[in-house]
């Protein structure tokens, strides 16, 4: 019996995940505690995930072949069952029809990376259902004005997010990946902040600050959500300004205008495509050929999502220097700008 349960209900679709072992439960419910419920809420969809913390017997497995390679597993499908070898270090069986993993492995990092990995992968499976779309950038609101930043994974999302947390004014919706919807509406998808260690400072207790291990990359450094939960725009607001930011050398910092085929191209990576976005890949591609004509609606749907705010949406160049206060003061003063044009 596995003793240690996370509820969570993400958008409508409920996640229960248990364990015996409680740190990997607890990392989890510090990433995902926005969207922590008691199982209550009688979602339609379910999907229940097992960790057992041991090692998988292999000596009932089937022959089968592997039908594809991803940097952290080989898989192999056989009808609903779907098993991804981690290189030995782990393995999971997932069964698609009664939507419950199975994950075995000794180690606990590498069962919440799975874990974590795998839930973002059905949240946003499930988003695209519904008709909403997740969207790799900042997504903020400035005294109730939603604005989306576009950046390059590794471009500052993180850091400027936790910059902009010191004004007052700024509530976050998520530093990496919020919601969007048909309306042309952002609604939160808040967790946790990656962000380098010697930017924190003292303005964070460490009690909110953890390490994690990561299969394919360095470790990284990361701030609770709980530290900044006051500071979450918790309901959906309207995007009324989309920033591509373009990095500079020096102390650069300007806003400019830019057309609409540039942000539509920029969407086109950051929404349609979904570059830097977690898509879980390794559990839709063993049913083969059919299922990405299954997926081929919720591609178009993103892509009139991504023309639609392309034109009705204002979109500028963020053009950023490696003064990241700068960038923030000049960020924050075009805000203020147009909000005053606007009364």
């Amino acid at each position: 019996m596995l003793g240690q349960i996370l509820e969570l209900n993400i958008f409508g679709i409920e996640i229960r995940i248990s364990s015996e072992e409680s740190p990997v439960i607890r990392d989890l419910e510090r990433d995902f505690l926005f969207f922590k419920t008691d199982g209550a809420g009688g979602a339609r969809k379910r999907i229940d995930l097992a960790i057992h913390m041991e090692a998988f017997d292999r000596s009932s497995l089937p022959e089968l072949q592997s039908i594809g390679l991803t940097p952290r597993n080989y898989f192999y499908g056989e009808g609903d069952l779907l098993y991804a070898d981690y290189f030995g270090k782990a393995f999971t069986v997932y069964d698609r029809r009664m939507r419950n993993m199975d994950v075995y492995t000794k180690s606990r990092s590498m069962a919440y990376e799975i874990v974590y990995l795998f839930v973002l992968s059905q949240a946003g499976i499930h988003l695209d259902s519904i008709g909403m779309h997740r969207v790799h950038g900042l997504g903020f609101g400035y005294r109730g004005s939603g604005a989306l930043l576009l950046l390059p994974s590794g471009g500052g999302k993180s850091t400027h997010a936790f910059k902009l947390l010191k004004n007052p004014e700024v509530k976050i919706l998520s530093e990496d990946s919020p919601v969007l919807d048909r309306a042309c509406q952002m609604h939160p998808f808040p967790m946790r902040i990656g962000i380098n260690p010697e930017e924190i400072g003292e303005s964070v207790s460490p009690d909110h600050v953890r390490t994690i291990e990561r299969m394919e990359f360095p470790p990284k450094t990361v701030i609770d959500f709980s530290w900044f939960r006051d500071r979450i725009e918790t309901e959906a607001i309207k995007l009324n300004m989309i920033f591509i930011g373009k990095r500079f050398l020096g102390r650069h910092s300007r806003i400019r205008r830019a057309g609409c085929l540039k942000g539509f191209r920029a969407l086109l990576t950051k929404l349609v495509i979904g570059i830097g976005l977690y898509q879980g890949l390794e559990y839709l591609m063993h049913r083969g050929l059919w299922s990405a004509v299954n997926l081929m609606p919720y591609f178009f749907r993103r892509l009139r999502l991504a023309m639609k705010l392309s034109w009705r949406v204002p979109i500028y160049f963020c053009e950023m220097g490696s003064d990241i206060d700068l960038n923030i003061q000049t960020l924050v003063g075009f805000l203020e700008s147009r909000e005053d044009a606007s009364r």
